[in-house]
């Protein structure tokens, strides 16, 4: 931080960035006397918040510098402070000791998992196992007596689908559940206690489309609502069946 203050204080760069700067270095003294006194006196049960109650100072610093700010990074970036704001004291009443991402624990581990088998992974599984599904009958002739059937081919059709969906989301979810489980119970279901902020919306930002090549995504002010980690998991477990139901 003090390298980027010394190369951009002459310069014509953005105030609201050098003003950031300032704040991040006073920050970071803040935290080095933190360490010095782990070091110090040794890591306690009152370490930890000591460091959020650094934080939660930290952030109503920024909220009070740049709430007068009326360029578009300013209000982006005040609006983040706020919702790390809101965390910080959400933990603190809480009593709850805080992550940082690093951590082995069954959310961290999920969401890698999740988003692993979104890219791609479930949609190319799922259309070779479907196309198989009605495809293989044709090899052993046992589609042809399907179809002599008093049925019809919808029937037929719906019917396997509705198969492979139980089938898939069984395999899946039921594997990904014992998971959670599993980690939970060597490293603790704490983590799922940890703030989360779910149902937040976003829009194209046309303001300075020219400068940077094209709209950016943009959070909607007010939008979301503060939960838990275990909320999102189980929201994104739910979002992941639709999914799986669309693949097949």
């Amino acid at each position: 931080y003090n390298e980027e203050l010394e190369s951009n204080k002459d310069t014509d760069v953005n105030p609201e960035y050098i003003s950031y700067l300032q704040d991040a270095i006073e920050n970071s003294r803040e935290q080095i006397k933190n360490y010095e006194y782990i070091i110090k006196n040794g890591l306690d049960e009152e370490a930890w918040k000591i460091k959020l109650d650094q934080m939660i100072e930290y952030s109503k610093q920024n909220i009070e510098n740049y709430k007068n700010y009326d360029d578009e990074w300013s209000k982006r970036y005040l609006m983040q402070e706020q919702d790390n704001l809101e965390i910080y004291n959400y933990l603190r009443d809480n009593n709850i000791e805080p992550l940082y991402g690093w951590e082995y624990e069954a959310y961290n581990y999920m969401t890698s998992l999740m988003q692993f088998l979104g890219a791609g992974l479930l949609v190319c599984g799922i259309a070779v196992f479907m196309s198989d599904i009605v495809s293989g009958e044709c090899t052993p002739p046992t589609l042809k007596f399907l179809l002599v059937q008093p049925i019809s081919r919808g029937k037929v059709i719906l019917s396997k689908f509705i198969a492979v969906v139980i089938t898939v989301v069984t395999m899946i979810g039921g594997l990904e559940a014992l998971v959670v489980a599993g980690i939970s119970a060597f490293t603790g279901f704490d983590a799922g206690k940890m703030p989360q902020y779910i149902g937040k919306a976003f829009k194209w930002d046309y303001t300075n489309a020219a400068e940077n090549g094209g709209p950016q995504l943009a959070e909607v002010a007010g939008s979301g609502v503060l939960s838990t980690r275990w909320m999102y998991l189980l929201e994104s477990f739910g979002l992941q069946i639709l999914f799986i139901i669309a693949c097949c």
